[in-house]
């Protein structure tokens, strides 16, 4: 089945004329830098049953592949021939970290806990000292 990122390697008409009262026999030989997952031959003509394909080498999952295609009695060959191959790309994000960004949770954790306790006794001093500041320049505020 094609898939919607898979690349599609060909896309060919065949057309053989017909001959009075016989068959008409066909090969194509085509090979590509890609294992085919997808082959697809469908008929261009749209009379009677349509051309009968074998596949007498190669196929799915090779390189190459070789059909063998065999007309209705008194019918021309004209089928068109897809052939597909997977997409293999991927695609990879790189996340750059700094060293910021790189702190352990638990680390964090252990410091959050000392910085807390260190910083309620600098506030209650830098609130004394801000009040001394602002009582000293004769700006005096009102809580």
């Amino acid at each position: 089945m094609f898939k919607r990122n898979d690349h599609l390697v060909s896309q060919e008409r065949l057309y053989k004329e017909r001959v009075p009262f016989r068959r008409m026999h066909a090969k194509y030989l085509k090979v590509v830098h890609c294992p085919i997952t997808y082959l697809r031959v469908i008929d261009r003509l749209g009379v009677g049953a349509g051309p009968t394909v074998k596949i007498l080498r190669g196929g799915l999952l090779r390189n190459h592949v070789y059909l063998y295609i065999i007309s209705q009695k008194n019918q021309p060959i004209s089928v068109t021939i897809y052939i597909g191959c997977e997409n293999k790309a991927t695609t990879t994000t790189t996340v750059k970290v700094t060293k910021e960004e790189a702190v352990t949770d638990s680390h964090d954790s252990v410091t959050d806990n000392n910085d807390s306790q260190t910083n309620s006794s600098t506030d209650s001093s830098d609130q004394s000292s801000a009040s001394d500041l602002s009582t000293s320049s004769g700006l005096v505020q009102s809580t």
